[in-house]
């Protein structure tokens, strides 16, 4: 295995097609076998992985079933007399090396626009990888940790987020061009029938054989591997104790690259289709605006100095032709017209017209953009949109649990950096009705924070007045007398409670009036005051 993953990145470059697809797939079925001869935190074949047997946790004595029991009952009675041998054959270390030497395999692939196929087979062998590692170190293996930072793990997921960040934009873009923005917008049903209203809301499923199918295949490969490399450096860092490996993710990561991309990830969870419709409406009505534009001639009433007109004119110049040529193509026409018409200095009606039409293209631009951003991130099926909110959690959990690692072991200097530019996430109240978190008692009898994702269907219903009059039932008769009574009567009571909720957002999600009974919901007391 350690020689496969060793010669393995050079016949990935070497490959093409169909071979590189099927090779891609070999390698797999490698790091598959690694997972499951690790998993449920199986210690035992985590240290043998690293090279070495322990004898405090000695395969001998390690019992079990299934795949694991099986290897192990062939391996033990060989592996135990010659220890040694295997302290140069490091698996921890070579799937980390394998890591870092694919990001090379990867990047070339996208420089060259392979093919969705091979890129989607060469991301679903990262997201195996990094899988394989987070299998190797939770529990955690504290050795097995310092084996990963020591590999440069920090650095090597590091740079991968940036090839994803790249990957993320040139798919949006070609998104976008695949559903053309809408020169007019007469009705709300006009853009309900829009395509990628339709793919958001479910109402349209997308031909399995389509290339639009494809993409979105890809773009999930994409987004599980980035989702699953974030939580391999969760994994790094969860209930170590070491300040080197704390040290160097505060060092090697970047903590703007971190903000700037759950930012992206969480404004892909929040979108959704009245900020879609009010974008789509404010460009037709610049679009109006552009086309119907009373006479410049008349918008001024004071006339400017000539020095004051010079002044103007020679900004407008420099702003649209270095801006503009540089940043937006579609501009360029109007810069070679600024460019090339000769404005006398003494001229008000032709300053005023260049401000004018400089002024108004801007604002269509802008308006463009921003309404394909909103429809690359929001014309996405469910699968993708949960993809993308998972994506989120992790880089909120990575990011909360090393911050409050480096306030346990005093590294106050090296964390300020990442607290200013995270306290801007922290602040947005909404992610605390997405993401919530309880303290535990972990396994060395500290208390812990523990992170997770708060179901749809409890941010739906939390305003529900069937919900909460359940909640304030379950609160006002739990008994209370003994603490582990309280807390398995409370238990109980929370499975009748959960019941109402799924049972409650079901209905409501499915019904045709939903919105409207979720309205008078609200006025619940004004009903019943006039019912009775």
């Amino acid at each position: 295995i350690s020689r496969a993953l060793t010669e393995a990145p050079e016949r990935l470059q070497s490959l093409r097609g169909t071979a590189r697809v099927n090779f891609c797939s070999s390698i797999a079925k490698l790091l598959l076998l690694l997972q499951q001869l690790t998993e449920h935190q199986f210690k035992p074949m985590q240290d043998l992985f690293r090279g070495r047997v322990e004898y405090e946790t000695s395969l001998l004595e390690a019992k079990t079933g299934g795949v694991q029991g099986f290897v192990l009952d062939l391996l033990t009675p060989a592996l135990l007399p010659s220890t040694a041998q295997l302290e140069n054959i490091n698996l921890v270390k070579s799937v980390a090396e394998f890591l870092s030497r694919l990001r090379v395999v990867v990047e070339d692939m996208q420089s060259f626009i392979m093919n969705d196929e091979e890129m989607k087979s060469a991301y679903t062998l990262c997201k195996l990888t990094t899988q394989t590692l987070a299998d190797f170190v939770q529990g955690p293996n504290k050795l097995n940790q310092t084996v990963l930072m020591e590999a440069d793990i920090f650095t090597t997921i590091s740079s991968f987020l940036t090839l994803t960040a790249e990957f993320e934009a040139v798919f949006n873009r070609q998104l976008v061009l695949k559903f053309p923005l809408p020169q007019k917008v007469s009705s709300a049903a006009q853009l309900k029938s829009w395509e990628p209203i339709r793919i958001a809301r479910g109402t349209y499923t997308v031909p399995e054989n389509s290339s639009l199918y494809l993409s979105y295949g890809l773009l999930e490969s994409v987004l599980t591997f980035e989702s699953d490399a974030i939580l391999v450096l969760f994994s790094v860092l969860d209930g170590s104790t070491d300040s080197a490996i704390c040290e160097a993710a505060l060092s090697q990561l970047t903590s703007n690259m971190f903000t700037n991309r759950f930012k992206d990830h969480w404004a892909a969870v929040r979108m959704n289709s009245a900020y879609l419709q009010m974008a789509v409406k404010d460009r037709q009505k610049l679009l109006e605006g552009t086309i119907n534009s009373p006479s410049p001639t008349t918008s001024r009433t004071t006339s400017p100095t000539p020095r004051d007109q010079r002044q103007r004119l020679a900004l407008l110049k420099m702003g649209v032709a270095a801006t503009f040529r540089a940043k937006r193509n579609g501009m360029q026409r109007l810069v070679e017209e600024v460019e090339s018409e000769d404005v006398e200095a003494d001229s008000e009606k032709q300053v005023v017209s260049l401000s004018q039409r400089f002024t108004s293209q801007r604002n269509v631009q802008d308006a463009n953009e921003r309404l394909e951003y909103m429809v690359s991130v929001y014309a996405r099926p469910k699968k993708l949109k949960d993809d993308v909110l998972q994506t989120a959690f992790n880089y909120y959990l990575t990011v909360e649990t090393l911050l409050n690692m480096a306030k346990r072991l005093d590294n106050a200097g090296s964390v300020e950096i990442w607290e200013s530019t995270w306290e801007s996430i922290r602040s947005d109240a909404i992610i605390f009705d997405y993401f919530g978190s309880i303290e535990i008692m972990n396994v060395g009898q500290s208390l812990q924070k523990a992170y997770f994702i708060i179901p749809e269907s409890c941010r739906e219903q939390k305003s529900n007045p069937l919900v909460k009059q359940k909640m304030e039932e379950v609160l006002d008769t739990v008994k209370r007398e003994i603490p582990e009574e309280k807390l398995d009567d409370f238990l109980d009571k929370t499975v009748d409670l959960v019941d109402l909720i799924q049972y409650q957002h079901k209905l409501l999600s499915n019904f045709a009036f939903s919105k409207q009974i979720k309205w008078l919901s609200r006025f619940e007391e004004v009903w019943i005051w006039l019912a009775f």
